[in-house]
């Protein structure tokens, strides 16, 4: 893995609207993506897109390691992002591993506003597809409305019911942050994706 990441100087994380979007046919850059964003896309249009850009060989399969998985899960928890998946979690996973495990620049290519707001927070950076992406970067706290419990951040996993009275969990904004505060390096894309013209 390390050898192919020294191709180039920047590395593409791709959820799965990145690849429904075949962004690896249209960028020079390496792409990277999990197990499980793969097994998200299942209609015939992006399939067959996910088999051509196989067979020229632009896209690596990499699932990230347990530990960062474990510690990307609990920034999550700590952040209230908890309408997030398996996937994002996974696809955060991958792309902080790659951040701290390459010399790459590291760039996350993904419309989901949770998925974007954990990475802003990882001091990585994030392109958005086709919305215009998260303007800044928010804590919340999640809560009960029912009993008033409290996600805390040892409880070890993300939940959208109270695990005590089973009522939909509720957020509210707890802290605002630019996106690149507390943070040395930009963290939204404003580089050229190496278009091919």
């Amino acid at each position: 893995m390390k050898d192919y990441m020294r191709e180039s100087e920047v590395t593409y994380v791709l959820d799965t609207t990145a690849l429904i979007a075949r962004v690896p046919l249209y960028i020079r850059n390496n792409c990277v993506t999990t197990n499980s964003v793969l097994n998200e896309v299942k209609d015939k249009y992006s399939i067959q897109g996910l088999e051509l850009i196989d067979v020229i060989g632009k896209l690596k399969i990499v699932n990230p390691n347990e530990k960062y998985i474990k510690k990307i899960l609990k920034k999550a928890i700590q952040l209230g992002e908890i309408n997030l998946s398996k996937t994002d979690i996974e696809v955060a996973a991958l792309a902080y591993q790659l951040k701290y495990g390459t010399k790459n620049h590291i760039v996350v290519i993904t419309d989901d506003y949770s998925l974007q707001n954990l990475i802003a927070h990882l001091c990585i950076e994030f392109m958005p597809l086709r919305t215009r992406g998260i303007k800044s970067k928010v804590v919340y706290e999640v809560f009960c409305p029912n009993c008033n419990w409290k996600l805390a951040p040892k409880y070890g996993k993300l939940v959208s019911k109270c695990p005590r009275c089973g009522m939909k969990l509720e957020r509210r904004i707890i802290k605002t942050l630019n996106l690149h505060e507390e943070c040395n390096e930009v963290t939204r894309s404003s580089m050229n994706m190496g278009v091919k013209s």
